[in-house]
Formats: structure tokens, C-alpha cells, sequence
């Protein structure tokens, strides 16, 4: 395989679906520099997570971002949009794209084609009531659901971010505009696996950043703030990393930010083509 093809999951999961019969000849949206997206999921408590913990992290987070001239991508549990408007308000308000995980972070599979188009809507209302229109959607578990992808694509989503290893982002789905699927290579979930060491979470970080500034490819490492909040070394580990990918001279941003300018703007959901 060479370092941009396939892995071997991506090819079984993508057979003979539509944009994506064959990896190796996807549409490519290549960087022109070594680029870093900026990844969060925030889903406070909706699925056991500590709400005290997710807005401890995301307040801190938050500063962090601000001392460095930073704008990232929070993936937001729509329903947030009701529970705690101030903190998406605060995220708007601070220059960051705000990204939908669902209504309430729910996990795709567990929903019939009925249901899953429901959610949409449930989303895309939520958000409708903050004057915000999402053009990024990532799963919980980072599945891969082509029910999912035709679903994106009519409710004007612009890109799908999960777990994939390409190196760049690429064009999931043809279309006017397209649905483009945004990497992301790993998480910050290593630190709550019992079988994963915190200095071997950290070190994969950093070498993925490494290879990203090395090879001029795309890199983006979703994080959590209740997790890096819940131990201060978590935080301060992804602040190192941080300031070694501004030291790099890396282009950092939003996970839209790395997209081009024609793949970033939708006609408001709802409105006739």
C-alpha cells in the first residue's frame, strides 16, 4: 500500500458504493501544506460524561485557543442547543465552527433509515433555533454508514469527519456541491482504555503531527474536553502538542478550514434548488 492508498477496512467497507468504488481513485482535496484541523467532541453528559469535567475542559480549551490565535471545530450534540445555548453561544462568539454529532450523539447503526432521517431534522432544527447551520457532521463511534452519507448530502451537510487514515481530505460523495469526507486519524480515547499507557497516547500524537509537518499531508486528532480535563497531565500534554504543531509553521484551523473555499458554502437546508 503506498501512504496515500487505502487500508484494508476502507476498501471492504467502500466496495461498490457510489464516490467510493475505488480509493485509489477518489477525488482528492489536496493541501498545499502541512495542515493540522482542530478536532472536539462535545457532547457534555449525554452519554454518562461529566458535565463538570466536559465544561472545565471546554472553558480551558477555549483559552487555550485564544492565546494562540486558534479557531477549531467543536462537534456539538445538537440537543446542547436547548441544555447549555450559552456554552454553543461561547463557541460562536469566540470565532470557532460549531459541527453537529447528532441530536444527542446517538450511534448509527442502532437506527432504522426512519429514525436516522428524524435525527436530521431534530438536528438540523436545534441548530435552526441558534441561527446556526452546521456544514460538518461526525458519528460517535465514527462509523461508516452509507445510509448516513445520502442523508448528509440532502440535509446540506458539506463534509463527514471520522476516523480514516487518508492523508488529505476527499470527495465521499458527487454532487452539487459534493460531500467531502474530512480524516481524522486517531482520538485522545486511549487515555480511558485500561490497556492504553498515557505516554503511549501521547507519543502516537505526536509522531502522527510529525509525519503530517514531514510529508505536507493533512492531520486531525479528535479530542474530548471532559478527558482532558478530568487529569491536569492530560491537558498539559495537549497543550505541548499543540505548541509543537504552532512551532512546525503548520497551517492550524477548523476542519472546514482546510477545505477549499467552493467546498464550504450550501444553500440554507430547506431552501429550493
Amino acid at each position: 500500500m503506498t501512504e496515500e492508498g487505502p487500508s484494508w477496512w476502507q476498501r471492504i467497507l467502500t466496495k461498490g458504493e457510489t464516490g467510493l468504488d475505488s480509493l485509489g481513485g477518489r477525488r482528492k482535496l489536496p493541501v498545499d501544506t502541512p495542515t493540522v484541523g482542530l478536532c472536539f467532541d462535545y457532547i457534555r453528559d449525554l452519554r454518562f460524561e461529566s458535565a463538570y469535567h466536559s465544561d472545565e475542559g471546554l472553558r480551558h480549551i477555549m483559552t487555550v485557543l485564544a492565546r494562540h490565535g486558534l479557531r477549531a471545530t467543536f462537534n456539538c450534540a445538537a440537543k446542547l442547543c436547548d441544555v447549555v445555548a450559552d456554552q454553543i453561544h461561547m463557541l460562536v462568539e469566540g470565532g470557532h465552527e460549531v459541527a453537529a454529532m447528532g441530536y444527542e450523539a446517538e450511534v448509527i447503526r442502532d437506527l432504522d433509515n426512519d429514525q436516522l432521517k428524524g435525527m436530521l431534522y431534530k438536528c438540523r432544527e436545534a441548530f435552526a433555533k441558534r441561527r446556526l447551520q452546521p456544514i460538518g457532521f461526525r458519528t460517535r463511534r465514527s462509523e461508516c454508514d452509507p445510509r448516513l452519507y445520502r442523508e448528509l448530502s440532502l440535509h446540506r451537510f458539506l463534509y463527514n469527519s471520522e476516523h480514516d487514515h487518508a492523508k488529505m481530505p476527499y470527495v465521499l460523495l458527487d454532487g452539487e456541491p459534493p460531500l467531502v469526507r474530512i480524516p481524522v486519524c486517531t482520538s485522545d480515547r486511549g487515555y480511558i482504555r485500561r490497556h492504553h499507557k498515557p505516554n503511549i497516547v501521547v507519543s502516537k500524537h505526536h509522531r502522527y503531527l510529525r509525519k503530517a509537518i514531514a510529508r505536507s499531508h493533512f492531520i486531525s486528532i479528535s479530542f474530548e474536553p471532559w478527558i482532558l480535563a478530568e487529569e491536569r497531565q492530560r491537558m498539559s500534554d495537549f497543550e505541548e502538542w499543540l505548541e509543537t504543531a504552532v512551532r512546525s509553521g503548520a497551517k492550524i484551523g477548523s476542519l472546514a478550514d482546510a477545505l477549499p473555499a467552493r467546498y464550504r458554502t450550501a444553500k440554507p437546508f430547506g431552501e429550493d434548488d
